[in-house]
């Protein structure tokens, strides 16, 4: 009897648990989602004003303000790489993860190239070499962790 009450806590406190679990991956998406959006609309409002591409993206909606070529482009892009690949979510998501740490490393990669350029500078440099190194390292071994896990994300 023991055993069947612990199965039936366990069931309880799976059920409120699941949801909590849902509920809080619904709002970290939708989020990532959004600023998504706002990151490509800025990004294309930028290169708009800078005629890089047409000024059509400039385009708002009358009533919210929106720019909705932008937020369309968005949309369309984003299921273009869905549909690229092949529509697994695994696959997206394997992506996703190379991605975001290519993306993180840049920013170390990018103060030591800073330090090249430092002596035209106007402003010292506050990070010390040490620490961007570091982060370089840990970059590339969390890259590395994540194609060990799966060798098909090198991919």
């Amino acid at each position: 009897m023991v055993i069947r009450g612990a199965e039936v806590n366990d069931q309880v406190a799976g059920r409120w648990l699941r949801i909590v679990v849902v509920v809080d991956a619904v709002v970290v998406l939708c989020a990532g989602v959004l600023t998504g959006i706002f990151s490509a609309c800025e990004l294309f409002a930028e290169l708009a004003c800078d005629r890089v591409i047409p000024r059509a993206f400039l385009a708002t909606l009358p009533v919210t303000g929106a720019p909705y070529i932008t937020v369309v482009s968005f949309v369309a892009f984003s299921a273009l790489i869905y549909v690229s690949t092949g529509t697994n979510l695994i696959v997206l998501s394997q992506m996703f993860s190379m991605v975001w740490l290519a993306v993180m490393a840049l920013f170390p990669v990018s103060l030591v190239l800073l330090r090249f350029s430092r002596p035209r500078l106007p402003r010292a440099s506050r990070c010390s070499l040490l620490l961007v190194v570091g982060a370089i390292i840990v970059t590339l071994a969390i890259t590395g962790g994540n194609i060990a896990i799966g060798p098909s994300i090198a991919g």
